[in-house]
């Protein structure tokens, strides 16, 4: 195999946008090299290629052997358009990280609508067709109910014509086997791409797949690339069944002899194919490292970074745009960044141009204890009185920049704490950012107690501290770095927009992001328990005075409560307890 490398880049338009696609020039040279100029006009821009150039061929991203460029230029030219090679998907972009149950939740989905759809179609096309003889019924005394409920049929035919010549029982079932066989098509493509060693998701089997007659490396998806193939053998039966029937008149017509062959087909294919799938899928191997790996790559988390700069009050509109600069500005080969690393509760660290570069807060700044220029201290006081936290660049060794960042006090926050004192809760907060800024927070909310500079893994402890004080606590958080502390509180209540780590970790989730859910939660927990106070008190004093009374202890003086008033006093206080906990929804929880 000749080794390629980079040469030319080719500007190709495409339905997607423009593709950057690299073209490969032979390292291999011979006397017959020549000049093949081929001069191409692609959208008005025109492109010159000089020189004997081969590229890479791609079978789904899958490396097999270098080909003549004008071989495949010319292939496609005559479709009226150009594409490198018939393999090469130039959809295949990392967009966003997804849990993987996700995806074949989509294929549940799929066979739940198909599996519902073939019940349909079974009670549509069950009609017992006997007695519509050749056209127009019979004279013979039949019983056609008896017949059909003998054979297991719904219903009989109710016109002798429409029995005769309707295809659409056959027409039905083709239909059904089409959209089924698509969809087991899309996941045999995802199978194909996954197992593909540029990704490298999953592992077949072998006795599922072969190898190359050419190319020993290959080892090729036999058993999805044939279901996919087979996928067009039955949406062709269904075309050919639609396109039999579109010009027949009513009554029967020897062109209805042809619709055995593609509804028995139909039939088999799915059969043969639901068979051997139902013991491909187990012994599908995963490989989450791969996935992982794939998980770090082309900026998947972008959208979760314009999602996180939206719910801090940033429009949509200019999150959007920020993280598209973000992104443009690190794929710019100017400004790559090598060796990338998160200090866990300091900052982040790279290699830029040769380096090194941290970005962190005052934590990053103990750990590194870089001299601090006058001018960026002065800076940094100035921050802090404003109650903002600053974030450093230190680039080999030296601070070289501040940046100042302040988070904008909600509302419905400040109002969140003084619900919470009117109701006897004390406040706490836990922070990583400095003294002065965690002290100017609380202050600006009259938050009762605060802790500082606190790292990741100390959380957890300061819950425990204010637990040995006789302190029970309920934990707010929303990050990883929360999850032990929510798991350590009496009481963990995760924002439901955070990690899954954290909500994971916490006892309560919440749907919104917002501080006076939780005030809500302890009204609502309070009077829940008032009413089951209030429920246990009558049932108590109930049974106190009725069960002497129902066993006679004043019958002496006269008092006996009968069997039957006992049992409407019974009913009666069921009742009342179940008035009473209805009233709960009277209740002004949060208020």
């Amino acid at each position: 195999m000749v080794a390629p490398n980079a040469a030319y880049t080719l500007w190709q338009p495409a339905a997607e946008g423009r593709i950057f696609v690299p073209v490969l020039k032979s390292l291999q040279m011979d006397g017959l090299l020549g000049l093949v100029v081929a001069r191409l006009v692609l959208g008005g821009a025109g492109l010159l290629l000089i020189g004997r150039l081969v590229f890479s061929s791609y079978a789904y991203l899958s490396w097999r052997a270098p080909v003549l460029l004008v071989a495949s230029l010319l292939a496609y030219l005559a479709s009226g358009y150009l594409a490198l090679t018939s393999g090469l998907n130039t959809t295949v972009e990392i967009i966003e990280v997804v849990y993987a149950i996700g995806l074949f939740g989509v294929l549940f989905e799929h066979n739940l609508a198909d599996r519902q759809r073939l019940t349909d179609c079974r009670r549509r096309v069950n009609v017992l067709p006997l007695g519509a003889a050749a056209l127009a019924g019979t004279t013979f005394p039949i019983d056609r109910e008896r017949v059909a409920r003998e054979l297991g049929f719904d219903s009989v035919a109710r016109n002798s014509l429409d029995a005769v010549s309707d295809r659409d029982f056959a027409i039905e079932f083709c239909a059904f086997g089409a959209l089924f066989m698509v969809h087991l098509s899309r996941l045999c493509e995802e199978l194909i791409l996954w197992m593909n060693p540029r990704l490298g998701f999953i592992s077949l089997p072998d006795r599922f797949c072969t190898g190359s007659s050419i190319m020993p490396q290959k080892k090729n998806p036999d058993v999805p690339e044939l279901a996919r193939g087979k996928c067009g053998r039955v949406v062709g039966h269904l075309m050919g069944l639609l396109t039999l029937m579109k010009s027949q008149p009513l009554a029967y017509n020897k062109d209805n002899q042809e619709d055995k062959e593609p509804l028995f087909d139909t039939v088999d294919t799915l059969k043969d194919t639901l068979a051997i799938f139902a013991e491909l899928v187990p012994g599908i191997t995963p490989h989450p490292d791969a996935m992982r790996r794939a998980a770090s790559e082309g900026h998947a988390t972008a959208t979760d970074l314009a999602d996180y700069l939206v719910k801090k009050g940033l429009p949509f509109r200019d999150a959007h745009e920020a993280v598209a600069r973000a992104v443009r500005f690190a794929e710019s080969p100017d400004e790559a960044a090598s060796g990338f690393e998160a200090i866990k509760g300091r900052g982040v660290r790279a290699v830029v141009d040769g380096q090194e570069v941290h970005v962190g807060g005052p934590r990053l700044l103990e750990m590194l204890q870089p001299k601090l220029p006058d001018s960026i201290a002065r800076f940094t006081r100035q921050a802090e009185e404003k109650g903002q936290s600053v974030v450093y660049l230190v680039q080999d060794g030296r601070v070289a920049a501040g940046f100042a960042l302040a988070d904008v006090i909600r509302p419905e926050s400040r109002e969140a704490v003084e619900r919470l004192h009117r109701m006897g809760v004390a406040v706490a907060m836990l922070t990583g950012d400095s003294q002065a800024v965690a002290k100017a927070v609380a202050e600006e909310l009259a938050i009762d107690q605060y802790f500082a500079e606190v790292l990741p893994e100390h959380k957890d402890q300061k819950v425990l501290d204010l637990q040995k004080q006789g302190k029970r606590v309920a934990m707010v958080g929303d990050g990883v770095n929360d999850a032990p502390a929510l798991t350590r509180a009496d009481v963990g209540i995760a924002i439901g927009s955070g990690t899954d780590v954290a909500v994971e970790s916490a006892g309560i989730i919440l749907v919104r992001s917002n501080p006076l859910d939780v005030v809500k939660i302890i009204s609502l927990s309070r009077a829940s328990y008032r009413k089951m106070i209030q429920n246990l008190a009558w049932a108590t004093g109930y049974n106190v005075v009725a069960l002497p009374l129902a066993a006679g202890v004043l019958a002496p003086l006269g008092i006996l409560l009968s069997p039957a008033l006992g049992a409407v006093f019974m009913s009666l206080s069921t009742v009342i307890v179940a008035i009473n906990a209805q009233l709960l929804r009277r209740e002004k929880i949060g208020a």
